[in-house]
């Protein structure tokens, strides 16, 4: 399926899917960074965490699998919508769970999210992209990811001891969120 293109289109898709690779390589991040203080609030140990760490990792896993699929048959950009929807949601709903088991949830499904999101946001710029584009947009999108860890990083370092924990959660869902009228 290759969408029709004004000449220059290819970079405000490759713009806006860059931006939600930013998001999730931030989400990625949030609960590497917030462990600790997590681990603090809940007076668990890190170990203690290792399911919701994994579902995360199964989610992104299924959502890439699951989602490719999807974006095949229902559309890349609803499919990287819906994704960017559970990425905020679900963010928001980490940031007011008080159980491993909670979490653990919220982080599969998140998972799910992230996972799709990867894909869809590769195959929604490729369909975009002129041929001789396609291979650099794509790689330079696909640096968001890292982009959105490292920003993780120092949101993190700014909101953690003030605001604690869930303030990194709220951030990463309300970003999201925010962002979605505009895909």
């Amino acid at each position: 399926m290759t969408a029709p293109s004004a000449p220059g289109r290819e970079n405000h898709v490759a713009i806006l899917c860059a931006g939600v690779l930013v998001l999730e390589g931030f989400d990625l991040g949030a609960m590497a960074f917030t462990l600790p203080a997590l681990s603090e609030s809940w007076h668990l140990k890190p170990v203690a965490f290792t399911a919701a760490l994994t579902a995360g990792s199964v989610g992104l896993f299924l959502g890439s699998l699951l989602c490719g699929w999807l974006g095949d048959r229902l559309g890349r950009k609803p499919v990287l919508m819906g994704c960017v929807a559970i990425i905020g949601i679900m963010s928001l709903a980490t940031a007011t769970v008080s159980t491993i088991t909670w979490l653990t949830i919220c982080r599969f499904v998140t998972g799910l999210g992230i996972g799709g999101g990867i894909p869809a946001s590769i195959a929604l710029l490729s369909d975009f992209a002129p041929k001789k584009r396609q291979g650099g947009l794509v790689m330079a999108m696909t640096c968001g990811v890292q982009m959105g860890n490292i920003l993780g990083g120092i949101v993190v370092a700014r909101l953690l001891a003030p605001f604690g924990w869930p303030a990194v959660f709220i951030v990463g869902g309300v970003i999201p969120l925010i962002l979605l009228p505009v895909l």
